[in-house]
C-alpha cells in the first residue's frame, strides 16, 4: 500500500511537469481582440493587434493566410515545408529525419504585392 502511494505522488509530480511544459524556443501570448486594426487582404477577416502578423507596405495580413497563400503559390514535395525566416522572409525547406535542409528564400513581398496594390 505504502508503494502505491508513492506511484500516486510521482504520477502527479510527472502530471503537473507536463502541464506547465514549455517547447523550447515557444512563445506565448494573447491577442488582443478589442481593437480591430484592419482587414487581411487575403481573407476579408479582422486584423487584431497580434504581433504574428505580417506587415508589408503598412498593410496588416494574418500570418497564416501569408503562409496558406505562399503553399498555393509554391509546389512543394511531401518532405518540403514553409517556414518563417525573419524579417517578412519565408523559406522552402526540406525535412527529413530531423533534418533541415533550406531549399529556397521568398520574400514576403513577392505574393503579397498585388493584395497590397487593391487595397491602397
Amino acid at each position: 500500500m505504502k508503494r502505491r502511494g508513492a506511484l500516486d505522488k510521482r504520477e502527479r509530480e510527472h502530471r503537473q511537469k507536463e502541464k506547465n511544459f514549455k517547447v523550447p524556443g515557444e512563445i506565448r501570448f494573447l491577442v488582443d481582440r478589442s481593437e480591430i486594426i484592419s482587414k487581411c487582404p487575403i481573407c476579408g477577416g479582422d486584423v487584431y493587434k497580434d504581433p504574428s502578423n505580417i506587415v508589408f507596405d503598412d498593410v496588416h495580413f494574418h500570418f497564416d493566410c501569408v503562409v496558406n497563400l505562399i503553399k498555393s503559390k509554391v509546389e512543394l514535395s511531401e518532405n518540403q515545408n514553409v517556414y518563417y525566416y525573419g524579417s517578412n522572409n519565408f523559406t522552402i525547406v526540406w525535412e527529413r529525419k530531423g533534418k533541415i535542409e533550406v531549399l529556397k528564400r521568398i520574400r514576403v513581398g513577392d505574393f503579397l504585392s498585388e493584395y497590397v496594390k487593391k487595397t491602397v
